[in-house]
């Protein structure tokens, strides 16, 4: 399950390649009705072994976020040349710095517009690393932040 991506990085097998153009990416997960994240990493990143090596061996996890997500990994410092979402080629470490990706992992939540709508910076636990999936996937960011739906869901399972 573990491999070597197309950025280079140790990737899953289930991570979808990207087009090389985010655009055409959010196209693949929109026709399959999933959302697209955006992982960044970087070579050497514990916590983004943590993520993978941790987080996707929980089936729990690894299952939500199959099913409703494309994920597709991108290299911080990365070299390959990318088409963003408004059609301009660059480096993939410029459009690291374009989307404010400071460290690793980030993932960045984008809707089948384009819009990012969460993100998650930096390593979570498996419970909060799926409960942010469930956010995104279940629109919770239309109303509420994302630690108070997780507080709010909290309370409604406590009082089913």
């Amino acid at each position: 399950q573990h491999i070597v991506g197309d950025s280079g990085l140790p990737s899953l097998s289930w991570f979808k390649e990207t087009s090389s153009d985010l655009r055409a990416d959010i196209e693949s997960a929109r026709e399959s009705g999933k959302f697209l994240a955006l992982v960044w990493e970087q070579a050497g990143c514990y916590y983004c072994k943590q993520m993978r090596e941790v987080n996707f061996a929980v089936d729990e996890v690894a299952n939500f976020v199959r099913a409703h997500f494309e994920l597709v990994q991108f290299d911080m410092h990365g070299d390959r040349m990318l088409t963003d979402l408004k059609g301009e080629i660059s480096r993939e470490s410029e459009l690291a710095r374009r989307n404010r990706v400071t460290g690793t992992p980030t993932i960045q939540f984008l809707t089948a517009d384009g819009r990012e709508v969460f993100r998650m910076p930096g390593y979570a636990k498996p419970a909060v690393f799926l409960a942010a999936f469930q956010y995104v996937k279940e629109g919770g960011y239309h109303t509420l932040s994302f630690r108070d739906w997780v507080k709010a869901e909290i309370k409604r399972r406590a009082e089913s």
